[in-house]
């Protein structure tokens, strides 16, 4: 658990900051873990194996702000099988969610969808 703290906090080291995010809370269940069903969010919140919590606003903007890529221009009707759940805490507001599939991820705020890749991926496994 560790690990994963120490290298989400060295991946948003570096990105500049974000305004309002007081905190983000990460639920994970691992890309490869095979399922009987596909899991909404509320099946990631509630079975996840991995919780990580970013409680320092400076840091939880940042890696709000390192989280979108490349947008999709045609989205896909639906983002199932959710294995990723990212809500941020706002100082103004609800709280606002991302979930991600293996290949995008959604905000389920504004409905944009992103493509993501291996490095995104990679971002949230634990070391091997």
């Amino acid at each position: 658990m560790r690990t994963v703290i120490a290298l989400l906090l060295t991946w948003v080291a570096s990105a500049p900051a974000m305004a309002q995010v007081q905190g983000v809370t990460i639920y994970f269940v691992p890309w490869d873990v095979m399922t009987r069903a596909a899991f909404s969010a509320a099946d990631v919140r509630s079975l996840a194996r991995i919780k990580t919590e970013i409680l320092d606003s400076q840091l939880a903007e940042r890696f709000v702000k390192s989280l979108k890529g490349k947008k999709v221009s045609v989205a896909p009707s639906d983002v199932g099988d959710i294995r990723l759940v990212i809500d941020l805490d706002s100082r103004s507001g609800p709280t606002k969610s991302f979930v991600a599939n293996r290949f995008y991820l959604l905000d389920e705020a504004s409905g944009s969808v992103y493509k993501i890749d291996q490095r995104f991926r990679a971002r949230f496994e634990l070391v091997r």
